[in-house]
């Protein structure tokens, strides 16, 4: 009797989990909310979403991730044994985002008691979730559309399948604030075995997201309207304490959350607990980065593809030193040397900055150069998450490898990921410190960002290091704007 009171009990909660006030319903198949990450932060990601969770909570953020990555997520629900399990994956797909997920909630091994008390057998429960989505950048609007695919089996009847459809929009507001909106099942449908058709009913998100200037520090305010439901809003934070750990928290509809994540190597680690009915739902995840994860075939196919590829552009356009342009990147490493120090005092530092970049270029590995090289064919073609790739795996073999940073900062520059565009020219600095082209360019976003202080300071070291140089006309032209303002 216990037993079968157990099992009845299981069932129970597992169908007011997919209860609504009509009857059954179809609305939890397709809203799942299935980031650790969000989970404590309160579930608060419209207008945050930068990472593999877009899928889920807004699929416009997909398009800021710049490589393959792939999630694995676990939670037992209320602690009752209703399993929850979700698969992520994603890569790039020309010059746009693509993401498949699969999610499957089900309770396995409910027994089935007969009329003398005995068990019959085991029967399982289960909802399941196809997902694909294409996100993408127009301007500075980006754009993101899931199609999901949908399927029930509760037993006694309960079966069915259907499809719902999802859109959302990303936009930066400024480099701090940005604003989301992700209309979930816009377009719905789910048959059941019975013969009932019913529509998914529709919820509308809006989100806003703030991130601190080093975005160690992130915060988002959710607002939730669900059709045939009262709406509700949440919001929630998250702090890096370190560069490999950050703490979470956050409030949704009354209910409590907190969490954190570890980075290690190549891996994410998340963990969140959230108040729930019964009793508080803990969930774990794994979230891994795949740009290093290459077989043997795949560089095998990499230096096949070179051969044909590399002719077609050995080195990437990059002079904007014309009066019209606001930043100057550099060429190749000797005919920056040629150009950069023109100046009659600077004869005797020319010729020791050539002998050191011949020295360099004869440093660098070759898989360095080819991996270089095709950044370059795929820049000129537009692909620019390939070419962010490449360049990454340039640096990787060879992180001295200076104009691969320079070219990787001047595409994070044109992609307007202006933190990550500092870093960049900041490595090459450091690597070449005679390199002006680098210093106009940091000039020019700090001058972006409204940090006069700083783009006046990288600005006045290009009339330093390169005194009567076209590059210090420049520079010396912005200074003067800046001090007559």
């Amino acid at each position: 009797m216990i037993l079968k009171r157990i099992s009845i009990l299981i069932l129970m909660m597992f169908l007011m989990h997919i209860q609504s006030f009509s009857g059954v319903m179809t609305d939890s198949i397709s809203k799942y909310e299935l980031s650790v990450r969000a989970n404590g932060m309160g579930n608060t990601f419209t207008g945050i979403s930068d990472d593999l969770s877009s899928l889920i909570y807004n699929p416009a953020g997909l398009s800021l991730i710049e490589h393959r990555a792939a999630n694995f997520y676990h939670s037992d629900k209320f602690g009752t044994g209703i399993n929850e399990d979700y698969l992520s994956f994603a890569t790039p797909f020309g010059r746009k985002m693509f993401g498949i997920s699969y999610v499957r909630e089900a309770i396995d091994d409910i027994p089935i008691i007969d009329a003398s008390q005995q068990i019959s057998g085991f029967l399982t429960t289960k909802k399941s979730m196809f997902t694909g989505t294409l996100s993408w950048l127009q301007g500075n609007m980006r754009t993101g559309m899931t199609f999901k695919m949908l399927s029930t089996n509760l037993g006694q009847g309960f079966n069915g399948d259907g499809y719902a459809f999802d859109i959302g929009f990303l936009k930066p507001l400024n480099r701090k604030y940005s604003l989301g909106l992700l209309l979930q099942d816009v377009i719905s449908d789910f048959s059941w075995d019975s013969g009932r058709n019913d529509d998914i009913s529709m919820t509308t998100r809006l989100g806003v997201g703030y991130k601190s200037r080093l975005e160690d520090f992130k915060a988002g305010f959710d607002y939730i309207m669900e059709q045939n439901a009262d709406s509700y809003f949440s919001f929630g934070a998250e702090y890096y304490v370190s560069s490999i750990f950050c703490v979470r928290a956050g409030f949704n509809d009354g209910d409590i959350s907190y969490g954190f994540g570890i980075k290690y190597d190549e891996w994410v680690f998340d963990y969140a607990s959230q108040q729930g009915e019964f009793e508080d739902t803990v969930t774990i995840s794994a979230t891994m980065n795949l740009k290093k994860v290459k077989t043997s075939i795949d560089r095998e196919m990499r230096r096949y593809r070179d051969g044909k590829v590399i002719r077609k552009a050995e080195i990437a356009p990059q002079d904007r030193s014309s009066s019209n342009s606001n930043t100057i990147p550099g060429s190749d490493a000797i005919k920056a040397v040629l150009d950069r120090y023109s100046a009659k005092n600077e004869e005797i530092k020319v010729a020791d900055k050539k002998l050191e970049f011949h020295r360099k270029e004869l440093e660098i590995p070759e898989e360095a150069k080819m991996h270089y090289k095709l950044g370059n064919t795929f820049l000129l073609e537009e692909v620019f998450t390939k070419a962010i790739e490449e360049y990454k795996i340039a640096i990787e073999i060879y992180p001295s490898y200076g104009q691969a940073h320079y070219n990787l900062a001047a595409l994070y520059e044109k992609m307007e990921f202006t933190e990550k565009a500092i870093y960049e020219y900041q490595m090459v600095t450091q690597i070449d410190p005679y390199n002006v082209n680098a210093y106009i360019a940091l000039g020019n976003l700090y001058l972006s960002m409204n940090n006069v202080n700083d783009a006046i300071k990288f600005f006045n070291k290009v009339i330093i290091i390169a005194p009567g140089s076209k590059s210090a006309e420049l520079a010396e032209q912005k200074i003067r704007k800046l001090n007559e303002k």
